[in-house]
Parts: C-alpha cells; structure tokens; sequence
C-alpha cells in the first residue's frame, strides 16, 4: 500500500486578491521524522511563501520540531522541520501562507513564487507546500480546496488531478490558481487567466495558443499529453517570461503595457515544448542546458512554422530572436557552459545564451544531416522519440560524422562561437556583420527572407 498524502487549501480574501491561503498537509508514512522545503531559490531570487502559526501534531499530540539548514539542490536552498520524535500515525502539518509583496519594478523569475493579484493568485506547490524529504517516494495524493470564504464564481486548481499516485516531484514542481478565472480549453490544453488585460485580446492568444498544441502533439507522435497554461499579471516592466513543469507551465504579461505581444507568443510555445524534449545523464560534466533549452528553442520556432501558424516575415524574426539576441549579442557567448551556470541567475544576461547556442548548434546538425537526405527530426523523433541521453547525443555524432563531430561538440561546450553556413536555415539568407559587444568590436549575424 502507498503513502498517503492529503493536501487541503483554504484561500482567504482580501479586497479582491487572495492574500494568503491556510495549507494543511497530513502525511501517513511509518517512520517520519521530518518535512521540507526550499528556504529560497535561485540566487536569493524567489522566497518560500511566508508562514504563520505552523504547527504539527500527529496521534500522540503536539510535535515539537526544530528549523534549520538541509542542503542545496541545484539553484534551492532546503531547510528542514526536525521533529523532537518519530511520527506516531498520521502527521498533521498547518499553517498560514501569505503571498510574496515585490518591491516596486522588482523583476520576479522564474515563476515559481507564491504571488496575489487582482481577483486572485497563481504560484507553484515547490514554494506553498512543506513536505516529506524523498522527492521519489510514491503517495496516493489527495488535494482539496476550500472555497467558503471566496464569492461565487471564484475556482482554484493545481495542474494535476485532485487525486492521483504521484512521487513528491511531481507535487512540488506544479503550478495552481485560485481566482475569478477565464479558461479556454481544447480538447488537450487549458489555457487559464485572472483579470483580462487592456492593451490585448488574451482570447485570441488562448485560442491560438491551445491549437499549436494540438498541432505539437501530433507533430511528437503524441496522441495523450495534456497541458495547462497558468498567466499571471506582472507588476514590472520586463515581463512575458515562463517557467515550465511537466505538462504545465506559468507565464506572465505586463500590467505597465510593455509586453512585447509578438515575443511572449512565443515563450508560450517555447515552455509547451518542454513537454516532449528531454535529455538526462551528463557524462561530460557540463551543463545539458544547450540541449534542454536549445532543443526546446528549435523547435518551438519550426513546428507551429512548418504547421502553417508563423508566416515567413515571423519566422525571420524569430530567428533573428533566437539566434542574434540571445546569443551572438550577448557578452557572456564565448564562456563555457559550466561558467554560464555559475552566474546564469546573478547576471540575467548570461542566462539566454545557452539558449541560443543550442538553438544554433542542433540547427547546424539539422543542416549537415539535410545534405545527407536526412534531418534532425530522424535523430530526436525518429530514433530517440525525444527522450536523450548525452551518451545518446555522442553516439549518434561520432557515428554520423566521425572525430570532427565529437570536437565540434567540446568546442560548443566550452564556449567556440559558432559560425553559421549562409544556408543554414532554408528559405533564409545569413549576413555577418560588425557590432559592439561589451566594448569591444565583435562579428554578428542576422538573417533576412531569401527570394522565393
């Protein structure tokens, strides 16, 4: 018999936006000890939801418990409730989770912090939720929400099902909203808002949105996944960015009118695409950004353009996004992946490049494979159904195209600038060109449509 997990959240409202929600979690798993969660992550960046009068007990009575330090897991900072005795029966864990308040024009990312706004709240179960400490440990997961202190029409809900058998991960790394929300739905993808924003028709974004899904899904040879979208309204100026979990992701968009509706379009996109591409097991000891990003960049540009969404004056643009923005730009394009790693969230202007090198370097594999009659959707799809190893990507390059394809890819790794074929993308034409980077003079490209 598995764990049993129950999660009940009560929402309170404050002049129109949820201020804080009273979480209670009870956990029955013999020999507990002790619950988790992330103090803060990424940088300092994003903080654990505020907690009032918490408070445990279990079938003996009140626990006492102590905080402290647990460890750091990539970009978050763990602590730990110790409890002064094993857990006899059921714990009960409870409290009150206040939003996060941004400081004026603060830019909050990635998106997993607990945050109100007009006529509700959005934020991720990763910085709501104390839980037990095995992220792999099976629960029969049960999660409730009590509304009875919101107005009629008012609804919350997380991105998984209110009961499921899950590990721990996929509780934590999940997004929900509690408000008076919009929806538009397909038959595979629910798109989710709060306040309708003034400068745009969040309708006709949704309903775009939803069917590039569709048109994803049966591009990856999917006929099950479902996704749900979650937008937030961002009280900062640069806004539009994304942060993805399996089979969801969170968005947001401007309050200040400043969204860039052309370029968010595609973060959406980009964070659905996270669905398919995957690859695990570094053997090389770098960073697998350039693939996890990269793959995922590639091909949020390509599908919804070779399934007739993005007309050839877009695809340019994006291109030009991709490849000329985020990463021959940038100051940091020659440093390795392992050093972008290290300042990707204390400089935001490392953290895109990544991005961009993977999005060139896989288009220069598709462009050698193209003159051997094949392409890289025959590697990804075809042969590896988009689920990768490193050993899997260096095996495929050295059978492909011997030593020079394995140095090629050390040399990506540790920062060489790529050098883009003219004809690297079809139907567009690359011009290098002379710009400043960081002072210094520095050679660039751009793309324009080529004649038809």
């Amino acid at each position: 018999m598995n764990n049993q997990l129950q999660i009940t959240l009560s929402p309170h409202l404050l002049t129109e936006t949820v201020d804080r929600i009273h979480v209670r979690v009870s956990v029955c798993q013999e020999g507990l000890d002790l619950l988790c969660f992330p103090a803060s992550g990424f940088s300092g960046r994003i903080p654990f939801a505020t907690c009032q009068n918490l408070q445990c007990r279990d079938n003996e009575g009140p626990l006492s418990f102590t905080v402290s330090d647990m460890r750091d897991e990539g970009p978050l900072s763990y602590k730990k409730l110790k409890f002064e005795r094993k857990v006899t029966g059921t714990l009960i864990c409870s409290y009150d989770a206040y939003s996060r308040e941004l400081p004026e024009n603060y830019r909050s990312c990635p998106y997993f912090d607990f945050r109100s706004e007009e006529l509700g709240a959005t934020g991720s179960g990763l910085f709501l939720l104390i839980l037990p400490e095995d992220k792999n440990q099976i629960y029969e997961v049960s999660t409730r929400w009590i509304l009875d202190d919101l107005p009629r029409g008012y609804s919350a809900g997380f991105n998984f099902k209110e009961d499921i058998v899950a590990d721990l991960k996929t509780i934590r790394f999940s997004f929900f909203m509690v408000g008076k929300m919009h929806r538009i739905a397909s038959a595979s993808a629910d798109f989710r808002w709060l306040k309708d924003p003034a400068d745009f028709d969040m309708r006709a974004l949704a309903g775009k949105t939803t069917s590039i899904f569709d048109a994803m899904k049966a591009y990856f040879n999917d006929s099950e996944s479902t996704f749900t979208i979650f937008i937030r309204r961002d009280p900062f100026p640069l806004s539009g960015g994304g942060t993805a979990c399996p089979y969801a992701f969170i968005s947001g968009y401007s309050t200040q009118g400043t969204t860039d509706i052309r370029r968010w379009e595609n973060v959406l996109v980009h964070e659905m695409a996270h669905t398919w591409l995957k690859m695990g097991a570094s053997v090389s000891g770098f960073p697998l950004t350039w693939f996890i990003e990269g793959s995922v960049e590639y091909y949020s540009a390509f599908v919804p353009y070779r399934a007739g969404f993005y007309d050839k004056e877009y695809m340019c643009w994006l291109i030009n996004n991709k490849a000329t923005e985020r990463y021959y730009s940038k100051k940091y394009r020659t440093c390795s992946e392992k050093e972008i790693a290290e300042i990707q969230w204390k400089d935001m202007e490392a953290q895109t490049v990544p991005y961009g090198k993977g999005f060139m370097y896989l288009s220069l594999i598709d462009y050698k494979l193209r003159r051997k009659n094949r392409s890289l959707d025959s590697i990804i799809i075809g042969k590896y159904h988009c689920q990768l190893t490193e050993q899997n990507w260096l095996d495929f390059i050295e059978e492909e195209f011997g030593p020079d394809g394995i140095l090629e890819y050390y040399d990506m790794l540790n920062g060489k600038l790529i050098v883009p074929p003219e004809d690297i993308f079809e139907g567009f034409c690359c011009e290098a060109f002379e710009t400043d980077i960081d002072g210094q003079k520095s050679l660039s490209y751009r793309w324009t449509p080529a004649d038809d």
